[in-house]
């Protein structure tokens, strides 16, 4: 996937900004598409939000980590995909 080069790429050079950055597109994408959840029991997709991928949220949160970030990675944690999209668009815009 192209975000996963992207985040890569941008790991390995410690731009850890632009990493989350890939990682959080990702993850707004899989919420506004309502991914089924494959490990779901029931396969439900949820009406106000699609599934976001764990494996996703443990790079943001370890990305975050790297930037010195602990609220957004606090964010991760609770899987806040609002919260993390307007803390991390705020601080990129105005940093």
């Amino acid at each position: 996937m192209e975000f996963g080069q992207g985040y890569v790429f941008n790991c390995n050079r410690q731009r850890y900004e632009e990493a989350a950055q890939h990682l959080l597109d990702a993850l707004v994408l899989q919420d506004s598409d309502g991914i089924r959840d494959p490990q779901s029991h029931n396969h439900q997709m949820n009406d106000a939000h699609g599934v976001t991928s764990d494996a996703l949220w443990n790079a943001l949160k370890t990305t975050c980590l790297h930037m010195q970030r602990i609220e957004l990675a606090s964010l991760c944690d609770m899987r806040d995909l609002d919260g993390m999209f307007t803390q991390f668009r705020y601080r990129v815009l105005f940093h």
